[in-house]
């Protein structure tokens, strides 16, 4: 039996949806106010150290999407 792990790279777009940074037709505005979030880091920020991790512990830079 073969198994593997497949994780999928958040999109930076992401934040704009999930924080309702632009307007789309699907969501209720009268209920937007009650909206709660919590950010810990911004996904480009993440990204950004993932990558920086990534060349300092293997001298190689991060592929989001190898092919395998």
């Amino acid at each position: 039996m073969k198994t593997s792990i497949n994780f999928k790279v958040a999109k930076s777009d992401s934040e704009i949806h999930n924080f309702r940074k632009k307007s789309f037709d699907y969501i209720r505005k009268d209920l937007t106010h009650k909206n709660e979030y919590w950010m810990e880091q911004k996904i480009a920020d993440r990204l950004l150290k993932i990558e920086t991790f990534c060349k300092e512990k293997s001298g190689r830079i991060f592929i989001i999407n190898p092919i395998v």
